[in-house]
C-alpha cells in the first residue's frame, strides 16, 4: 500500500515537473489564433509594475502570472476542446462557457437586453440623422443575430428582441423607411461556427433593400460565379473550443468586380472587392471586403447611373455589399466603431439624391460604447 502511495506521488511529482520544464523552455505563444486574442508573457515585477494599472502590488503581478501559466499551458487548446466535451457528453451541461451546440452550429447565451446601450446607440444614429443625413434619402434594418433562430426554440434564455427592434422602430421609424430582414433569415443563413451569416444564403436580404431603395439590378437577377475556401472555423468555434464540422467561406463574385476599385479612406489605400490572401488572417471572414474598416469607398464603373448608396454599418454588411456592388455607382462604407460620427461631415457629400442605410446587428446595438463618440 505504502509503495503504491510513493508511486503514485512520483507520478504526479513527474508530471508537474515535465509540464513546468516545458512552459519554461518553450518559447512564449504570442497569439491564440483559435481565440483571436493575445496571449499572457512572462514579465518581471520591475517590468509589469509601470503597465500594471491600478493593482500595482504583488499580489496583482501573482494574479497576472497565474494568468501568464494559464495562457502559455502546453497542449493548452486539446484541454480547453476536452473540457467541452466533458461538459456536454459527461456532466449533460446545455452549454460549456456561454456557448451550446444545436445540431452542430454553436451559439452564445447572449440573454439581457441593455435598453442604455440601446439608447445609446441609437441617439448616435438619430443625430446623425438628423443633421448630416437630414435631406438624403434613408433607410433602417437591423440584422438578428443567430441566437433569434438558434435560442429560445431550442430552451436557451434569449434577449428580448421585440423589445429591442421597438427600441429602433421609435427611434427612426419616423424619419427612415424601415427594411424588416427577419423573415428573410434562418438559423441556417449563418455559419455553424461563426456570428456572422452567409453570403450565399442573403441574396433575399440584398433584394429587400435594394427594392426598397428603388435600385437594380436585384442581387438574384445577377448571374453570380462561386468560388469556396476551406476549412473555415469561425470565432465561436474558438472561442468555445466546441468540436464541429467546420464551414466553408463562399465568395460570390462577377467579372465586373476585376475593374471595381475599394479605396481605403484612412489610409488612402487602393484594394479588392475580396481580399482572398486574408483567408489565412486570424479571421478568415476578413475576405469580405478587408475585414474591419472605417471608411470604404467602392467605385463600380460598369454602373453608369450615377447613384450613391452611404451604409453605416458593422461586419455584417461586408458580405452583403459586394451583392449590392452592381445597383450602384459608388458605396460608401462607414463604421462609427472605429471613426467618429463628428469627423463624417469632413469626409463624406451628402445630397438629397443620396440613399442612406442604417444597418446595424442586435449584437452591436446591445453593447454599449460600441460607436465612438
Amino acid at each position: 500500500m505504502k509503495a503504491r502511495q510513493i508511486l503514485v506521488c512520483a507520478v504526479f511529482g513527474a508530471i508537474l515537473v515535465l509540464f513546468a520544464a516545458v512552459l519554461l523552455l518553450r518559447p512564449a505563444q504570442l497569439v491564440s489564433e483559435e481565440e483571436r486574442r493575445p496571449l499572457a508573457r512572462f514579465q518581471t515585477y520591475a517590468g509589469w509594475k509601470p503597465t500594471g494599472g491600478q493593482e500595482k502590488t504583488l499580489s496583482g503581478y501573482f494574479s497576472q502570472l497565474e494568468q501568464v501559466c494559464l495562457d502559455q499551458f502546453p497542449a493548452r487548446q486539446r484541454l480547453r476542446g476536452l473540457r467541452s466535451f466533458a461538459k456536454f457528453h459527461l456532466f449533460f451541461q446545455r452549454d460549456a462557457g456561454g456557448y451550446y451546440d444545436v445540431g452542430g452550429s454553436i451559439g452564445k447565451i447572449d440573454d439581457t437586453l441593455s435598453e442604455a446601450a440601446v439608447t445609446d446607440a441609437l441617439g448616435t444614429l438619430q443625430k446623425l440623422d438628423a443633421g448630416l443625413f437630414a435631406e438624403a434619402n434613408r433607410y433602417y434594418a437591423v440584422i438578428p443575430d443567430k441566437n433569434y433562430y438558434l435560442a429560445a426554440a431550442n430552451g436557451y434564455p434569449a434577449l428580448d428582441y421585440d423589445a429591442l427592434f421597438s427600441m429602433v422602430d421609435a427611434a427612426l421609424g419616423g424619419t427612415c423607411e424601415k427594411i424588416d430582414l427577419a423573415p428573410l433569415l434562418t438559423a441556417e443563413s449563418y455559419y455553424n461556427t461563426d456570428p456572422h451569416w452567409r453570403q450565399e444564403t442573403i441574396l433575399p436580404v440584398a433584394d429587400a433593400i435594394l427594392q426598397a431603395m428603388d435600385a437594380a439590378p436585384l442581387a438574384s437577377d445577377v448571374l453570380w460565379q462561386t468560388d469556396t475556401f476551406s476549412p473555415f472555423y469561425g470565432a465561436y468555434a474558438g472561442h468555445s473550443a466546441i468540436r464541429v464540422q467546420p464551414d466553408a467561406l463562399t465568395l460570390l463574385h462577377i467579372p465586373a468586380f476585376d475593374d471595381v476599385t475599394v479605396y481605403r479612406m484612412e489610409t488612402n489605400e487602393t484594394a479588392s472587392v475580396y481580399e482572398l490572401s486574408d483567408f489565412e488572417n486570424v479571421d478568415p471572414y476578413d475576405v469580405y471586403l478587408g475585414g474591419a474598416q472605417a471608411l470604404l469607398r467602392i467605385e463600380n464603373p460598369a454602373q453608369t447611373n450615377g447613384r450613391e448608396l452611404i451604409v453605416l454599418r458593422d461586419s455584417f454588411a461586408s458580405s452583403l455589399m459586394p451583392l449590392m456592388i452592381p445597383a450602384y455607382s459608388e458605396i460608401t462604407l462607414v463604421d462609427i466603431r472605429y471613426v467618429a460620427p463628428r469627423m463624417l461631415e469632413k469626409l463624406l457629400t451628402v445630397t438629397a439624391d443620396t440613399d442612406v442605410l442604417y444597418l446595424y446587428s442586435a449584437t452591436v446595438l446591445n453593447s454599449f460604447g460600441a460607436f465612438m463618440r
